[in-house]
């Protein structure tokens, strides 16, 4: 992507030939392997997720393209990867692309000590599945923590509840956020050890997710991920989360408008096809204008955050646009459908559940303007350089 400042007007966020040609891979692999026919399949099935797409985005080397060449992956960027997630968006894949790779590992490679980095390598060649624990029950704002860490004489006791993790009961290891001293600590869990209990739970997409208890587990204190004060890996894992959930609630809500494009050019109604009609085009126009407002703060908040380390005002407003306008687009495309967009033998079924699962995964529309406007109640806040 071309680089400058987020209030030049000049800012391009094409990518380079190279970029795309990597982007163009990932969509034909994921077109290819992902079909309707093999989702139904998927469902019927139960599997946590799409072992073939998953395989051969592994065997293409897609896995480790925000990974460092020091630990066997590309050495790209936050960018890249989301470019990735919504290729995923795009076709509904249900691919532990972004909580085992864009998190966890990442995370891991970012942040983890010499001995951790083998996990890093285990999950980019598909040997291991990573998985992050960000949501607890009732508690609608991902950013507070009610799992706790106690040291003790030995490292660690983690003590709470985590739920709707991603692939959580095909993982192998869980990056899990708790409090100790009045900071968040991130510890990386075995879901093999005493202590943690994994119950498998259904997302409103029909994505395998699970339920983590944490009933006193033990740990020792190299499974800190980071040094003994690093709260801003929790806060690292965090606006990455909600950017990879922004990217695929792109390219789901891309296919879905595009879906309804096709069908509005030639369904007819009266002896005229459905575009020929007013409230058709204007309600797949605004649909249109929502789109491009996800896809701009998308990639505005990712280049702030990785030029800068910091976009706190950015990522909320990239989830707010993410969310409110995912909603939208869905909505507006199973009404331009009419009965055939809630039809399960048609392909939007899978956009419309996907999206309905993305707005409620890392905080809603609303949490995002809560938390805006807390941060715009911050005295000395400069808004010129927030917007």
């Amino acid at each position: 992507m071309t680089t400058g400042s987020p209030t030049d007007p000049q800012m391009d966020f094409a990518f380079s030939d190279d970029q795309q040609a990597m982007i163009d891979l990932a969509a034909k692999i994921l077109r290819d392997t992902v079909t309707h026919d093999s989702l139904r399949e998927l469902e019927a099935s139960g599997a946590p997720f799409h072992v073939d797409a998953w395989q051969q985005l592994v065997d293409s080397g897609l896995t480790g393209v925000c990974i460092s060449e020091a630990n066997g992956g590309a050495g790209l960027g936050l960018s890249e990867a989301l470019a990735i997630l919504v290729e995923c968006g795009r076709v509904a894949a249900p691919v532990p692309l972004l909580p085992s790779i864009v998190l966890a590992a990442q995370a891991i490679d970012k942040f983890g000590s010499d001995q951790q980095q083998a996990w890093v390598r285990d999950a980019i060649t598909g040997q291991r599945i990573l998985t992050v624990a960000l949501a607890e029950d009732n508690a609608p704002d991902p950013a507070i923590v009610g799992t706790t860490a106690v040291r003790t004489g030995a490292g660690w006791r983690l003590q709470g509840t985590k739920t709707a993790v991603l692939v959580g009961p095909a993982a192998d290891l869980v990056l899990v956020p708790a409090t100790t001293a009045g900071q968040t600590l991130v510890f990386v869990v075995d879901v093999a050890a005493d202590g943690i209990n994994v119950e498998s739970q259904t997302g409103t997409d029909h994505s395998v997710m699970g339920r983590i208890v944490l009933d006193g587990l033990e740990i020792p204190a190299d499974r800190i991920l980071g040094p003994t004060d690093a709260s801003h890996v929790f806060d690292w894992l965090l606006a990455t989360g909600t950017l990879g959930v922004c990217a695929q609630m792109a390219g789901a809500a891309d296919r879905a408008l595009q879906l309804t494009g096709e069908y509005a050019r030639e369904r007819k109604q009266f002896g005229k096809t459905l575009s020929f009609f007013q409230g058709v085009t204007q309600r797949a126009g605004d649909a249109y204008i929502q789109l491009q407002a996800m896809k701009l703060t998308l990639w505005q908040a990712s280049w702030k955050l990785e030029t800068t380390g910091s976009a706190d005002m950015e990522v909320p407003v990239a989830r707010y646009w993410a969310s409110r306008g995912g909603h939208f687009v869905a909505f507006a495309a199973s009404h331009i459908h009419g009965g055939t967009g809630f039809d399960r033998d048609y392909p939007l079924y899978h956009y419309f559940l996907m999206c309905r699962q993305l707005d409620m995964t890392l905080g809603s529309e609303n949490q995002q303007l809560a938390t805006l406007g807390q941060l715009l109640a911050v005295p000395g806040i400069n808004l010129g350089e927030a917007f």
